[in-house]
């Protein structure tokens, strides 16, 4: 039966183990600055969200998918399908974003 290695000739560690049990602290002060300032889309929703399931014909599907694609090309960021039926819902509501 082999014994436990010899882990003194390895040093010490760079990084502060309690960082981790902490948040990771540490990997956030090494991280470079970038110059993106703009917070996530997910850090700005402020609305909880639900999951709901709908039953919709092909063509409509179809239509949502390539709407999506179609500005996710024009814009250059992702759209999703999500976002496309959040939008037309508020519209055709009459609701606030």
């Amino acid at each position: 039966m082999r014994g436990k290695p010899d882990l003194s000739k390895l040093g010490s560690p760079k990084k502060d183990v309690n960082a981790f049990l902490d948040g990771a602290g540490a990997d956030q002060a090494e991280k470079p600055a970038t110059g993106d300032s703009k917070p996530d889309a997910a850090a700005v929703t402020t609305q909880p969200k639900e999951q709901k399931a709908f039953r919709l014909p092909v063509d409509l599907i179809v239509a949502l998918r390539r709407e999506a694609f179609e500005r996710t090309e024009k814009t250059g960021t992702r759209v999703t399908e999500t976002e496309l039926v959040e939008d037309a819902l508020r519209t055709y509501l009459k609701l606030s974003s």
